[in-house]
């Protein structure tokens, strides 16, 4: 299950690129008494996140997320003439809003920093806290919930050699940008339920 998760995060944050994941029961590999099970396909013709996630998790899926935007120019610093520094994603539907609509998206959540896809505990935390500020009582809204967050900084404001798998990264500003996070979420989630 851990593998298939990683697999599936670099499947949906790969844009553009095709990834099949292909189960094969039986031995010799070709004969008869060897099946195949296809467990994820993706094309490269997906052009967009929302593309590749209703590719690799399902379309229902993506109908219980929304778009998020959050502008990090003011608050990362940086010595290049680029900008356009920002989170971009998708996010669970406010709790209220899913319930309405009876369109609940899984518990998933998925990283990546300028294309590379991490985890970050940290970040996950922000999002379920402010998650708990708008759950309702009973029913689905008791989970965490899903996010798949392209953040783009540039490569001096984090450091990627937390960990000999370079999954973990570490923020320079780590509390500035979680804090501008939580804050797009409020608002977000606060407009008419997400």
């Amino acid at each position: 299950a851990k593998m298939l998760r990683l697999i599936q995060s670099y499947a949906v944050l790969c844009v553009g690129v095709r990834f099949n994941l292909i189960d094969i029961i039986g031995y010799p590999v070709g004969s008869s008494s060897c099946k195949t099970e296809v467990k994820m396909s993706t094309s490269e013709k997906c052009k967009s996140l929302s593309e590749t996630v209703s590719a690799v998790l399902g379309y229902k899926f993506l109908a219980g997320l929304c778009d998020i935007r959050v502008d990090l120019d003011s608050i990362v610093k940086h010595s290049s003439d680029t900008k356009n520094w920002r989170i971009e994603g998708l996010v669970s539907k406010a709790p209220s809003a899913m319930n309405a609509n009876k369109k609940i998206a899984r518990d998933i959540q998925f990283f990546c920093v300028n294309g590379r896809p991490v985890e970050l505990p940290k970040m996950s935390r922000v999002v379920a806290d402010a998650w708990r500020n708008f759950e309702v009582t009973g029913g689905e809204s008791k989970k965490r919930p899903a996010c798949i967050l392209q953040i783009f900084i540039p490569n001096s404001q984090f450091d990627i050699n937390i960990a000999p798998d370079k999954r973990e990264v570490m923020f320079s500003d780590e509390n500035v940008i979680n804090e501008a996070l939580r804050k797009a979420l409020v608002d977000l989630w606060s407009k008419n339920g997400g």
